[in-house]
């Protein structure tokens, strides 16, 4: 097996694995196509891919197309695989890490838990160790449960006397936004020891009311919960940043939000994704009766 850079002669067998591992790698999908549309092949991001050679036993099986994906980019490592192995290091450690390191420094790792495993391994032996790691819940709905979810949000509307208003939010809620946005950095963003930079999160904000999806839920005309997208790819779409105000909790508003961005992507032909932390029982209990399923093990590990 050998690693090579992903130019533009090889474009084709690479973007035609990439969708095909999609479902399980929406971040990575979603990085890929940034690099490929803006041509960034030749950039300090790049992609590069695993090939069998002659001497491999699975030559047959991947003579024709990649092994493996690594995609780089803004300081975080991607790995994508399509051939598992008991044993990390069976494949070999690309040469190029070095110089992505040296260019720019890792911020980050994301994948399946075994392949962000796999370079954690790597980079461990050449001394370097994670600041932080965490587990999530892969999940991806199933669309044939979104009447049971619709039914769900309409029972929770009728407990909260049908004053509950579910819309997409713009830039001009951005700041009855910010304090649940604030509130949901510290539960689930920041690292051990950072601090919350409002001036940060209100930006984080912003670009997401302006690239991405977001829907917002008032109760009783003031603002109880939000939930957002945070990646596309091909037919997929990733959700997160669900949170709902402590006094609004265990009211089935998370349900109202759910059944209206699922609707709005599974009427769009799409398919609805997200992670969830291993240790988050409620939420991964919310998602299992929402009608998601489980669809892996995900990992980020932070440097």
């Amino acid at each position: 097996m050998f690693w090579k850079k992903c130019r533009r002669i090889t474009e084709r067998e690479c973007s035609a694995f990439m969708q095909a591992m999609t479902s399980t790698h929406i971040n990575a999908a979603m990085e890929y196509q940034y690099i490929t549309q803006n041509r960034e092949f030749f950039s300090k991001d790049g992609i590069w891919l695993l090939r069998a050679d002659k001497t491999d036993e699975f030559y047959d099986k991947y003579r024709d197309k990649p092994i493996a994906l690594l995609v780089g980019r803004r300081r975080t490592l991607f790995p994508i695989f399509a051939h598992t192995h008991p044993d990390p290091a069976f494949f070999p450690k690309p040469a190029f890490i070095d110089i992505f390191l040296r260019r720019q420094g890792l911020h980050g790792i994301q994948g399946l838990k075994h392949e962000a495993l796999w370079i954690e391994n790597l980079l461990a032996r050449q001394g370097m160790e994670p600041v932080a790691s965490t587990d999530y819940n892969l999940m991806i709905f199933n669309p044939s449960f979104l009447p049971n979810l619709k039914a769900k949000a309409d029972e929770a509307k009728k407990k909260n006397g049908n004053t509950v208003l579910v819309r997409e939010a713009g830039l001009k809620d951005a700041d009855t936004l910010l304090p649940l946005e604030a509130a949901y950095e510290k539960a689930e963003v920041l690292l051990p020891g950072e601090e919350l930079s409002m001036i940060a999160c209100k930006n984080n904000l912003n670009n997401k009311l302006q690239s991405e999806t977001v829907f917002g839920l008032w109760l009783n005309g003031k603002i109880a919960a939000k939930l957002h997208t945070n990646a596309r790819a091909g037919n997929y779409v990733q959700i997160g940043g669900i949170y709902v105000l402590p006094e609004y909790r265990r009211h089935g508003l998370a349900s109202c939000l759910l059944s209206a961005i699922s609707s709005k992507f599974i009427a769009e032909g799409r398919q609805v994704s997200l992670f969830v932390k291993k240790k988050n029982a409620p939420a991964l209990s919310l998602y299992l009766r929402s009608g998601f399923i489980g669809n892996g093990d995900y990992r980020i590990t932070y440097y």
